[in-house]
């Protein structure tokens, strides 16, 4: 697991997403290493993990190069 995975897998759940799954993708993916699946209550709660994460992101000087799903 890298560091940006573990940031952002801990990110999710101090915002209590639920079903969290990463799939490691790098060895048929070229864009990817990992995605990172999960799931919330409401549609505020996902606003709140996705940016959670790309907050921590951002502090450990990592900067997500797409976000998919929720914006």
């Amino acid at each position: 697991m890298t560091d940006a995975l573990k940031i952002a897998v801990v990110a999710a759940d101090d915002k209590k997403a639920h079903d969290l799954v990463a799939l490691d993708i790098s060895g048929i993916a070229s864009f990817a290493s990992y995605f990172l699946l999960c799931t919330g209550d409401s549609s505020r709660q996902m606003q709140a993990i996705a940016d959670e994460v790309e907050k921590r992101l951002k502090a450990g000087g990592i900067r997500p190069s797409h976000v998919e799903g929720y914006q």
